[in-house]
This record gives C-alpha cells, structure tokens and sequence, in this order.
C-alpha cells in the first residue's frame, strides 16, 4: 500500500458525542413545568373534555345520518376515554381529580344551530390541544409526555373529523 491511497476503515467514525441533545430526540427541559402545576391544568383541561363528551351525547341526538351519527360517537368516546385518562393522570401527580363539568356544556348547549353547537365544540378542542402544544416542551418525563402526545393526536384528529362534519353541515344548509 502506498502513503498516497487512503487507508480502508472496518466502519466511519462515530460523532454520536458531538450532536446536539435537541436533535436526538426531546431537549432537556429548561423550564419544566412542577407537577401541581401541570395537575391544575389536567384538570382544566378534564372539566373541559367532561363538557365535551356530555355535550357530545346531546348533539348525537339531532343527527339523522348514519354517518354523522357515527362520527360523533367516535369522538364522544375518545372526549370520555380522554377524561379517563386525564383523571388517572392527575391522580399519579399526587393531587385530587376535578369532578367539575366545565360550563363550556352549558354554552355549547344554549345555542340554537346544531353548526354553531359543533363549532363551539370544535373550539374547545381547540383549546385543548394549543393547552397541550405549551405543555408538552415542560414536562419531564418522558413517559408522561408520550401519554399527553397521544391525546393531544387523537384531540387533533378528532377536530379534523367535526370541521369536516360542520362542511358537510354548510353544504346542506
């Protein structure tokens, strides 16, 4: 072998030490968030999804359409799957689960127009997710957060069916 021809390596170097630990999956927390702190949000945020899936059950009655009727009991089990899990959340943290159902029910339910009911809804699920995306970056543990992250998605999909359900809901109007 000449000094001029590179020399051959069983495998390239490892620069596993000099990566960033943001791009390796969660960066470390810098401000995480205290668990009494994040209790008291589970439960706003429990007191909403009870509103939610309450709610829910009133509207199914006002559909007709298989599908439509479908659709909502989806989602009105995955908002009761999700006061479930929240509560076992909150119950790990140390702290007492609200068993307070959001006025939220009481305004979603005053309106007149099943779209503005829906609509109404689909801003509260709003707000839970945007509550999830501040969150999510300030909890610690890991497991924790991967629990959150899943209900945040099924949150999120769950909005995409109702907005899609309220432009089926505009096209009949």
């Amino acid at each position: 072998m000449s000094d001029l021809e590179p020399a051959s390596c069983a495998s390239p170097p490892c620069y596993a030490s000099e990566i960033d630990p943001a791009y390796s999956g969660r960066a470390q927390i810098v401000d995480p968030i205290p668990e009494a702190e994040l209790a008291s949000l589970l439960n706003a945020m429990l007191e909403v999804g009870r509103a939610s899936a309450k709610a829910l059950t009133a509207l199914l009655a006002e559909f007709e359409q298989q599908e439509a009727i479908d659709l909502l009991a989806s989602v009105q089990r995955d908002q009761a799957r999700f006061c479930g899990v929240l509560t076992r959340i909150v119950t790990q943290l140390g702290e007492t689960p609200s068993g307070v159902t959001s006025s939220f029910h009481d305004e979603v339910l005053g309106l007149e127009a099943v779209a503005e009911r829906l609509a109404l809804l689909n801003g509260g699920m709003a707000w839970v997710v945007s509550r999830f995306d501040a969150t999510l970056p300030r909890v610690a543990s890991d497991e924790l957060c991967g629990v959150l992250a899943d209900l945040r998605e099924v949150q999120r999909a769950d909005l995409k069916d109702c907005e899609a359900l309220l432009d089926w809901l505009a096209g009949q109007a």
